[in-house]
């Protein structure tokens, strides 16, 4: 390769890394209190930094605020009328090295204050108003200059947010294992409580047939119908037995399903050829 197309190729490459660095070039925004009334300089320029760190947060520039930027200005102060004189932005823009300016008014009002922004393009000596911002009093600064800063540098390019993995299957916390109260504890529970309410309802019944047995006077003398009475109030004692005895095995069901809910022992209904059964399963 002849030194003249080595010459060619090296000046091909830096322009190229010079066209890149000039677009990735941050812009350098100014934020600065052209006026402040009825709020001291000492809030002003809080509220001048909160809206730099707020431009920053939102949006791909570099920002020059607060007291950075007062201790910037002339001794004198900015001039009325400096939006209109082309002399003064472009000092301006030198003295904080900034290539837009955010020229605020701030005005107080009660407890909140009003800010009226001005944005101006350094190069261009264009300057564009924008809306007006409006802080109540106890209102957070920070996040209302957040969500007002796009419209405040239209151009500006938006950061990006972090984007939050997604945690892995693997890395989803589990249930506790803890006991507690499953569905199996809960059929078992309720099985208990209705027996034991029939075995007591048919355990009442029985006592009342045999009372009325005696009353009668069926244990001493004989009456036509004592057989059947006899019959029937033996029959709902067995009844009141069963429903007991379905209650207690219903119940130590509930207990023992209780203390091994911590292994998550299964529990379903399947059909059968005269209503459901009920499957229990576990490791005990």
């Amino acid at each position: 390769m002849s030194y003249r197309v080595r010459t060619l190729a090296v000046a091909a490459l830096l322009a190229l890394a010079g066209s890149a660095r000039a677009q990735q070039k941050v812009p350098r925004v100014g934020v600065v209190v052209a006026l402040a009334v009825n709020v001291d300089a000492a809030r002003a320029n809080s509220l001048g930094a909160a809206l730099g760190a707020a431009l920053t947060s939102r949006l791909v520039v570099e920002t020059v605020a607060g007291e950075d930027a007062a201790n910037r200005l002339p001794a004198a102060g900015l001039a009325d009328d400096c939006v209109a004189q082309a002399a003064c932005i472009k000092d301006l823009g030198q003295r904080l090295d900034a290539d837009e300016l955010l020229l605020l008014v701030i005005t107080g009002a009660g407890g909140g204050v009003s800010i009226d922004p001005t944005w101006v393009d350094v190069a261009a000596n264009r300057a564009v108003t924008r809306e007006a911002i409006l802080i109540d009093e106890g209102e957070d600064p920070g996040a209302k200059f957040e969500s007002v800063a796009p419209r405040l540098l239209p151009a500006a390019e938006v950061r990006v947010a972090d984007v939050v993995p997604s945690p892995s299957p693997s890395a989803a916390p589990r249930r506790g294992r803890g006991r507690h109260f499953t569905t199996g504890v809960w059929i078992a529970g309720g099985v208990s409580i209705a027996a034991l309410i029939a075995g007591t309802a048919f355990g009442l019944s029985a006592l009342s047939e045999h009372g009325s047995l005696e009353d009668d006077g069926c244990d001493v003398t004989y009456c036509s119908d004592v057989d059947s009475r006899v019959d029937k109030m033996d029959s709902r004692a067995l009844f009141a037995d069963i429903s007991f005895g379905v209650a207690a095995g219903a119940g130590i069901a509930a207990i023992i399903l209780y203390l091994r809910s911590g292994s998550e022992a299964p529990v379903d209904v399947a059909p059968a050829t005269d209503g459901a059964m009920l499957r229990l399963h576990g490791r005990f």
